[in-house]
């Protein structure tokens, strides 16, 4: 029985290279005699159009940013209502769509600007909200475009010492997919009236 088993894998592995031989390609050589008396030219013949592998992204980047904080008592305190304005650029090769495209607000301080955005003792959220506005649904960003946004994120307490600094995010949760997004912050020192 032994036998019979080593026979038959014999014959199976035999009629596989047999198999393998047959389907191969074959591959010819053609000699041709050069003739070295005269001068010789190549031709080249392109076969290949050239394509545009890059995919097409937005890059959104803050081209301007101004923050004020105006004081003013409240039973005794003094809070700050901050005041924003700001210009967004798409520095892309491709549109966006504005609502998609979220904004999102911190106060910190210098030493707030070094530490990434999860060390929440850093920063206190001050405004978020989406690059379209109620009139605006729906429009899109072009390449090479630009859109300013103003608005008030509120009002709040803290401190001038050491002074306040507005630092803002765009695309922060990276809900749309950029070609860059190393440039998709900006920070100011708060500035007091």
């Amino acid at each position: 029985m032994k036998k019979l088993i080593f026979l038959f894998n014999c014959m199976l592995c035999l009629s596989m290279v047999l198999q393998a031989q047959i389907t191969a390609p074959r591959t010819y050589t053609i000699s041709k005699q050069i003739d070295t008396t005269k001068n010789q030219s190549l031709q080249i013949k392109s076969i290949n159009t050239k394509k545009d592998i890059t995919e097409k992204l937005p890059d959104l980047r803050f081209v301007a940013l101004t923050v004020t904080a105006t004081a003013y008592l409240d039973n005794g305190v003094t809070k700050h209502k901050l005041n924003l304005s700001y210009t967004v650029k798409n520095d892309g090769n491709a549109a966006v769509l504005s609502d998609d495209v979220t904004i999102n607000g911190f106060v910190t301080t210098d030493e707030g600007l070094s530490k990434d955005l999860s060390f929440t003792n850093y920063f206190m959220p001050a405004g978020g909200n989406v690059l379209s506005d109620a009139l605006g649904r729906g429009e899109t960003l072009a390449p090479g475009a630009t859109k300013q946004f103003s608005f008030s994120p509120g009002n709040f307490q803290f401190q001038t010492d050491p002074k306040p600094v507005y630092l803002i995010t765009i695309n922060p949760f990276g809900g749309v997919k950029e070609s860059n997004t190393t440039n998709n912050r900006a920070s100011m020192t708060i500035l007091f009236n």
